[in-house]
């Protein structure tokens, strides 16, 4: 027969009287100190069950919240109503706090957890008014910070109350040894109700907690099945059912665990699937606008070099600067679309200030002249030598900005400053400045300039045209290179915008030993680009020898080849032509040619895997190790490490330029010296 805990209380109660007042005392004070560990353990079950629905409520109000970050859903108030709900259920937590330390922890999990719902609706605020701010980044930054200092405070507080609950199991145990050891003593010392008792008091007592002992150590291993049972008489029985009751709850959250992950790495894929076919997207507009754009401003170009009377020549004009104001446009919408796809990254590669802001002069100083403007470029004495950084993004922010000053400036002078704002250790930080003498800004307007889409003048009347992205674009460019930019100008006085960088020290220098590098061929102002190019032309080509090279032009397009034919003929080159890469791997088998322009996407065999042909080992062309150029469209991120990743040794982006051509060129086929 198994007693109850009641029915060994009272033959315990017997036995005292019949045996030794030692025998008798010492199981009493046992019954006594092991009652206190049960009711922990009991509060415990309590807390373990109302602490995972608090983590299941915390859990969900964070969901919500990152579905609002990534705009599954309009508004983080879901969010926020989940997590006062969470504070609710932990401040009703607090009556079955028995223990100071478990308090403190609770209260203080109510504290981060109130500032994470606050920060959730100033973030939420922050988005609405602007998403692309300072403030809305760093509020979503402080608000996943104020997440995982609440998630962090939960976890301690949960594990505090599993430790608790351990060391009231550790203290059972110790009592129940010492009351075994007590009945084996009472066998000897005492008569046979003594033992009697004492053997029906270990069966009473340990079996149960054994019971509760392997099933926790069950439930820790994952067995998210195990039930404890007891006697329906028995005080364990209420024990018993807050154990089950908090493994069915533990088990459904972690089937809501499951899921909610699940969903999660679904919602991944599909984001990793869209930003693919974004990157795609890019890249097939890329080319696909590119490549007519290279065919209109190339013959524009050829047909401005032939014996056309003035107007004509200024019809070819027009349509070769229409030409290049639409590929500027179209670039500051691609570069836009990578810097908010993440696709754009900053390169750190050695280069000469000076020289970057000698050529930046040069190639702009006849666009003011030829508005009958003054323009000043200057870089402060200090700054001499190397540093590391990303010329052409500098370059690109010094183009939007003083395109913004020719613009918006009709008489006057344009200024274009750089000084040292600050050394550090290992890096300077740049102040860069352009003041022009235009037109002006308001300050109503100037709070608007560095959006996206956006410009001084919408309206329908409007005298200057734009697509409004070239200052959100510098402004990025600034913050990728840690720095900032802004602009101080009032309404009919001028404006000047400026920047600020951050580059590294090099250690780098120059092989002269000079104090200066030779910068390139400054173009004086006042000279067209059609007189450039002829200068150019007449002092760079050497017909006699050039007539010896030979290459092949690889490209679907038609106009496209055309163009191309037409510029080296001009340089003194001979070529052929082919309309995909399986034609232009017969051409070279059968002739020996000196270099390969190759396009990429192209029917048939493309450009990567036509080179990859051309370069095998076992390849049947006349000449595998020769120069191949990419020709191509696309202007995105990863391109021309694809391309050479394929074989090829150079890259040229259309629309092609006769300059960019003839410099690539000498750079892999040397004009040889008579």
């Amino acid at each position: 027969m198994r007693l109850s805990f009641k029915q060994v209380r009272f033959f315990g109660l017997a036995a005292m009287i019949l045996v030794t007042i030692f025998v008798g005392l010492v199981p009493t004070v046992s019954m006594i100190s092991i009652k206190e560990p049960i009711e922990v353990i009991k509060y415990q079950f309590y807390m373990m069950d109302m602490l995972a629905e608090i983590n299941e409520s915390f859990d969900e109000g964070k969901r919500l919240y990152n579905l609002y970050l990534i705009r599954e859903i309009e508004s983080a108030d879901q969010s926020a109503s989940i997590l006062s709900q969470t504070i609710k259920e932990s401040q009703n937590l607090k009556k079955y706090c028995y223990n100071d330390e478990i308090s403190k922890l609770l209260d203080k999990f109510i504290k981060d957890v109130k500032k994470f719902r606050v920060s959730v609706l100033i973030c939420q605020k922050a988005i609405e008014d602007d998403p692309t701010s300072d403030t809305a980044i760093l509020m979503e930054k402080n608000t996943i910070v104020y997440g995982k200092h609440a998630q962090d405070s939960l976890a301690k507080l949960t594990g505090l109350v599993r430790k608790i609950s351990s060391s009231a199991n550790n203290a059972i145990e110790a009592v129940l040894a010492k009351s075994r050891m007590i009945s084996l003593f009472g066998l000897f010392a005492g008569i046979i109700l003594s033992v009697f008792v004492a053997i029906k008091m270990a069966k009473a007592l340990g079996r149960p907690l054994d019971d509760l002992i392997a099933a926790s150590d069950k439930l820790a291993k994952g067995d998210m099945n195990v039930t404890l049972n007891m006697p329906n008489d028995s005080e364990f029985q209420r024990v018993a059912d807050a154990f089950n009751n908090m493994g069915r709850d533990l088990k459904g959250s972690i089937i809501q665990l499951n899921k909610a992950n699940d969903k999660a790495n679904q919602m991944a894929k599909k984001a990793a699937a869209a930003s693919k076919a974004k990157s795609e997207f890019l890249a097939n507009m890329s080319h696909e606008i590119r490549t007519p754009m290279n065919g209109v401003i190339g013959m524009a170009d050829l047909l401005s070099d032939t014996n056309l009377d003035e107007l004509q020549q200024s019809y070819a004009q027009t349509i070769k600067d229409s030409g290049n104001s639409l590929l500027l446009i179209i670039s500051d919408i691609l570069d836009f679309s990578k810097i908010e796809a993440g696709k754009l990254d900053i390169e750190e590669i050695d280069f000469d200030l000076r020289n970057l802001m000698d050529d930046f002069k040069a190639a702009t100083s006849f666009h003011a002249a030829n508005k009958g403007l003054g323009f000043i470029c200057s870089v402060a004495p200090e700054l001499t030598g190397f540093f590391k950084g990303d010329p052409g993004k500098i370059r690109q922010i010094l183009n939007n900005l003083v395109g913004n000053a020719l613009k918006f400036t009709n008489k006057g002078e344009i200024e274009v400053s750089c000084c040292l704002e600050k050394e550090l250790k290992n890096s300077v930080r740049l102040y860069f400045s352009v003041r022009d003498t235009g037109i002006g800004i308001s300050q109503k307007d100037q709070n608007m300039l560095f959006k996206r889409f956006a410009q001084a003048d919408s309206s329908t009347t409007r005298k200057f045209g734009g697509t409004g992205l070239g200052l959100a674009i510098s402004k990025k460019l600034s913050a990728l290179m840690d720095g900032q930019i802004g602009i101080d100008s009032k309404e009919g006085t001028g404006t000047a915008f400026w920047f600020t960088i951050e580059l590294k020290k090099s250690d780098k220098t120059f092989s002269s030993g000079k104090t200066e590098a030779p910068s390139q061929a400054k173009i004086p102002s006042g000279i067209s680009d059609k007189n450039n190019t002829q200068l150019i032309t007449g002092h760079t080509i050497s017909e006699n020898r050039r007539t010896k090279k030979q290459i092949l032009i690889v490209d679907d397009n038609a106009v496209n080849r055309a163009v191309a034919t037409a510029i080296l003929k001009k340089f003194g080159y001979n070529s052929d032509t082919a309309e995909n890469g399986q034609n232009a791997i017969y051409k070279l088998k059968e002739t020996r040619f000196d270099l390969v322009l190759m396009d990429l996407q192209m029917p048939v065999i493309d450009g990567f895997e036509a080179t990859k042909e051309i370069r095998r080992s076992q390849s049947e062309v006349l000449n595998s190790q020769l120069p191949i150029i990419a020709l191509t469209a696309n202007a995105l991120k990863g391109t021309r490490e694809k391309c050479l990743a394929a074989g090829m040794d150079d890259y040229l982006i259309k629309p092609i330029k006769p300059e960019s051509v003839l410099s690539t060129l000498n750079k892999w086929l040397p004009v040889e010296q008579p």
